[in-house]
């Protein structure tokens, strides 16, 4: 078994190796990543049943926040470029109605995300969001 140094230990291997991947990985169509290029990037990392335990952890833990259907739609939406435009009725002095629904989502979602996810130890927030809790 892997004490909690040797997990802190692997976890920065693995946030590098996915930083890297991201970084090299990006499809020029949609701005996303190519996801056989990030699982290539953790071969030297990660052994193919360490990477599958980590993913079946992840799976385990975004299946406890038991979001629904529109909130993985609306996090999907708005983690690719679709960002642009919501983003844009956010930051719109005039409410633009076109995203609400969206953007009703994706707040739900991420209510649901943080009782199961929690913002890293080290971590720095910016934009007056430090100590800051979402609700549950």
């Amino acid at each position: 078994t892997m004490g909690t140094e040797g997990l802190k230990a692997v976890r920065k291997k693995v946030t590098r190796a996915l930083k890297d991947a991201t970084n090299k990985a990006r499809v020029a169509s949609t701005g996303g990543t190519s996801f056989r290029a990030v699982a290539t990037a953790f071969a030297p990392v990660l052994s193919l049943e360490q990477l599958e335990v980590l993913l079946e952890v992840a799976r385990a833990n975004l299946m406890s926040a038991h979001l629904v259907e529109e909130e993985v739609v609306g996090l999907r939406l708005y983690t690719g470029p679709s960002f642009t435009f919501i983003n844009g009725s956010l930051r719109n002095v005039k409410a633009n109605l076109a995203h609400c629904n969206v953007i009703h989502a994706i707040c739900s979602g991420l209510t649901h995300l943080s009782t199961v996810a929690g913002i890293p130890e080290n971590r720095v927030v910016y934009r007056g969001l430090g100590e800051m809790r979402l609700p549950y």
